[in-house]
């Protein structure tokens, strides 16, 4: 991971905000999903890698000022869950050219924008191959500027949105969120010096708030899910609910249906929708990302760690038959589990 490191600058958000201790700007490239995850500054996510293949991602983030712009990109379908940073209000955009994607239950395309609020719990599905840019912006700093722009009545009205949510089509805004997103993050690996002044990091900042407030506009706000995608979302959400509760044990298909209040049919047809992949394959692929996890931190710890081997990890989350894991392994992740126990680091390369 590189990281430049700049001026300190005072927080542009209301006082008493947790400040970053200075305004930095990182690049990591990443070999595995959670790697990614892990990478992204004071957001609390989980990944799991649902294509097959081996992972490729990098991820830039620039932060100052308690803004925070960052880039993600990944070869491979992931299902994200997590949470933004406490007090922020983030507008994310994605870019794909095949595949499906999905926030929160809404299906998504490179033209629409999604809007997370601090603190609640999130849902992203991408395609493989799929470029995520995001503006996080401390919600006071948002409010106030609303303020100003269209007065204290009508910004108290603008600010009612739903905490998760899809936002409308941005039609040529679309381009001009995506070169203000990348302006600011070759600001921050270029010309770094160019972010010392606060006058600068001022402009730029307020230039990042405004685009976040347009996209925020009340009129832009998709807030409710059809009737059929809301009662998928929540079939999924139980089901894995059950899964990540039971993981260790054996699952089965009518465990699913009596876990989610539903039929098998229905059940199939959730995880298709929203995940692409049918509940048993969702199921398998849980549990070959948490049996690379652990195999990934045994191999950070180094040898003599504990744990046991790749036999005792596979036992762990329910694969008996030590081949057919190996296989099943190798499948969704490009290398043998053997191969990944026996790097003695973790998967995150440095850029020079």
């Amino acid at each position: 991971m590189h990281t430049r490191n700049l001026p300190p600058a005072p927080a542009l958000s209301e006082p008493g905000a947790e400040p970053w201790s200075e305004p930095c700007y990182q690049r990591a490239h990443t070999h595995d999903a959670q790697s990614q995850a892990a990478s992204l500054s004071s957001w609390q996510q989980h990944y799991e890698q649902l294509s097959a293949g081996r992972f490729e991602g990098l991820l830039e983030d620039l932060r100052f000022d308690q803004l925070q712009v960052f880039r993600e990109t990944s070869n491979q379908s992931v299902l994200q869950d997590g949470s933004a940073r406490s007090g922020h209000v983030t507008v994310g955009l994605a870019d794909f050219d095949a595949g499906r994607a999905s926030f929160c239950g809404h299906q998504i395309d490179p033209d629409t924008p999604i809007g997370i609020q601090s603190d609640v719990p999130f849902q992203l599905v991408t395609a493989a191959r799929m470029e995520l840019i995001g503006i996080s912006i401390p919600l006071t700093a948002l409010q106030a500027l609303a303020a100003r722009v269209d007065g204290p009545e009508l910004a108290g009205a603008a600010w009612q949105v739903p905490r998760t949510c899809v936002l409308r089509a941005l039609g040529p805004r679309r381009h001009e969120l995506q070169r203000l997103t990348a302006s600011a993050l070759a600001l921050g690996q270029q010309a770094p010096t160019l972010l010392g002044p606060a006058a600068a990091r001022r402009t730029l900042g307020l230039a990042l708030a405004d685009a976040v407030l347009q996209c925020f506009r009340p009129e832009h706000v998709v807030a409710d899910l059809p009737t059929c995608a809301s009662s998928r979302q929540r079939i999924v959400r139980l089901a894995r609910d059950y899964m990540q509760a039971h993981a260790e044990s054996v699952i089965t298909v009518p465990d699913l249906c009596e876990a989610a209040h539903t039929s098998r049919r229905a059940l199939q047809y959730a995880f298709e929708d929203l995940l692409q992949v049918s509940p048993i394959t969702y199921l398998r692929c849980m549990r070959l990302n948490r049996a690379r996890r652990d195999l990934l931190r045994q191999a950070s710890q180094g040898a003599g760690a504990g744990g046991g081997g790749v036999g005792d990890v596979a036992a762990r989350w329910g694969f008996w038959h030590l081949s057919r894991f190996a296989g099943d392994y190798r499948a969704l992740f490009g290398e043998l589990p053997s191969a990944t126990l026996g790097q003695g680091k973790v998967m995150a390369a440095p850029q020079h």
